[in-house]
Formats: C-alpha cells, structure tokens, sequence
C-alpha cells in the first residue's frame, strides 16, 4: 500500500491515481487539457502538471517510487526534447522501460496552445480580433503574453459562456480529439 506521512493511502487521493496518470509540462497545459477532456466528457486519465518541463523528472521519480502507473505528456519543443532524452538515458534504461510506451509527444506544437487554430485561439483565449502570421507560441513570446492569465482567462470563458467542443472548428477539434483517442 501507498500511504503518506499521515497513513492516508496516496493513491485513494482524487489527485492521484493507481493508473491512467499523465504527467504534462506545467499547470497552463494543465488548465487548457483538462478543460478540453471535460468538454468531451473524457475521464479515463488523471493529468498531474509539473512545475514547469524541467520538473517532470521529479514526478516520473515519484511515481516509479510509489509505483504507480503513468505516461509523460509534452509538447515538440527543444526543452521537452531535452528532458525525454534525459529519462530516456535515466529512468527507463534502468528500469527496463520502453521510453515510447512511457512518453507522448505533441509531434508539431511547441506549447499547448499550438493545438488550437489561430481563430479559436483569437476568440476563446485572446478575445481580440488581430492579425496572427507566426505560430501561436511565436506570437505569444512575441507580444510577451502571460501564459498563466491566458489559460486562467480560458477557463473561465468557457465555463460562463457555456462553451461546447462542437464551438471549436474544425483544426482545434481535431487535433484534441487526436490527443485523446
């Protein structure tokens, strides 16, 4: 059994599951893809959100060590590709795990919000009628934009708007549902 300092059995917790966990980068990838599943009425994982890339090794620790069954979630970027080869070359060489059944990448999106399109990215999340010609993620460093506030901001939209994933068109719905299936 898994118990904490208290003798409360951690994998009884809401927060963390004996399986189906998904360890992802950071809360604001946290807050747009539980927001997405909740759309699609789909819970049949639990996301745990590292403090930031660099911290998702400390998570795959802890649930090697309390032996829990879990995936690593990240995005196609220079960051995330460091950190898959530094688990690659740390916790499943020794483990005896095969890296690409313990990690998924979001081939193509450099942060989350790349998974959206430029219209559903103008409308849910940035709520202003602009010209975007770059990425998402480039005209989000671009225009120093807060990640957090966006993805706080989106959350609430979509949940005082009554958003529903049918609003999204056709880029955005497909690549979540891609993500989830």
């Amino acid at each position: 059994p898994i118990y904490s300092l208290m003798g409360t059995r951690l994998n009884e917790q809401q927060f963390i599951q004996k399986k189906n966990n998904v360890i992802i980068e950071d809360t604001v990838t946290y807050y747009y893809i539980n927001t997405i599943a909740r759309l699609l009425n789909f819970n049949e994982a639990f996301f745990l959100p590292a403090t930031g890339t660099s911290n998702i090794p400390v998570l795959t620790n802890i649930m090697l060590g309390w032996k829990l069954d879990f995936i690593i979630l990240t995005t196609d970027n220079d960051e995330s590709k460091k950190i898959r080869e530094e688990l690659k070359n740390t916790f499943f060489v020794k483990n005896n795990e095969n890296p690409e059944n313990k990690m998924l990448i979001l081939k193509g999106f450099g942060i989350i919000e790349d998974m959206f399109s430029v219209i559903d990215f103008k409308k849910y999340i940035l709520h202003q009628r602009v010209g975007i010609t770059e990425s998402i993620s480039e005209y989000i460093e671009t225009n120093d934009l807060s990640r957090t506030i966006l993805a706080s901001e989106f959350v609430s939209h979509v949940l005082d708007e009554n958003v529903k994933f049918a609003d999204f068109d056709d880029v955005t719905k497909r690549n979540f549902k891609n993500l989830f299936n």
